[in-house]
């Protein structure tokens, strides 16, 4: 009888991860399309005088730049070790984008309440 709940159990929590990995993979593949614009614009964010030695500008630059690589290369991983029943880092992978995401807009809002939006701070 116990084995029957343990069972049902995993098959939840299964279900669960699943649910999430699904809803994460397609927010992060939908967001990929409104960053085309900023990603062919990013180089232009170095245009203003003493942006090229700002570290927070080149932060935000590259989580931008490398986003679309980063939603593909971790989502492939993350539902292969999904399948494979490694269920803690499939979600670890699959939050990495989430993570990007949250960078750059730490640094999109360090950029505009320090430096009042001015992007050579």
């Amino acid at each position: 009888m116990s084995e029957i709940i343990n069972n049902e159990k995993e098959i939840k929590k299964r279900n669960r991860i699943r649910i999430y990995l699904i809803i994460v993979s397609i927010v992060s593949i939908i967001l990929i399309l409104p960053t085309i614009p900023f990603i062919l614009a990013a180089f232009f964010m170095f245009s203003a005088p003493l942006t090229h030695d700002s570290i927070i500008q080149s932060i935000s630059v590259a989580s931008l730049i490398f986003f679309p690589f980063i939603v593909f290369g971790s989502l492939i991983p993350s539902w292969v070790l999904f399948a494979s029943k490694k269920h803690f880092l499939s979600i670890l992978f699959v939050s990495i984008p989430i993570l990007d995401a949250f960078i750059y807009g730490l640094t999109m809002a360090y950029k505009m309440i320090l430096c009042n939006g001015s992007f050579d701070c």
